[in-house]
């Protein structure tokens, strides 16, 4: 989610890997 990778890059990270 992108608040995610806003909050957090690691949360990104993760957010973006379950995206793809």
């Amino acid at each position: 989610m992108q608040l995610g990778v806003i909050a957090d890059d690691f949360t990104g990270a993760t957010d973006i890997a379950s995206f793809l």
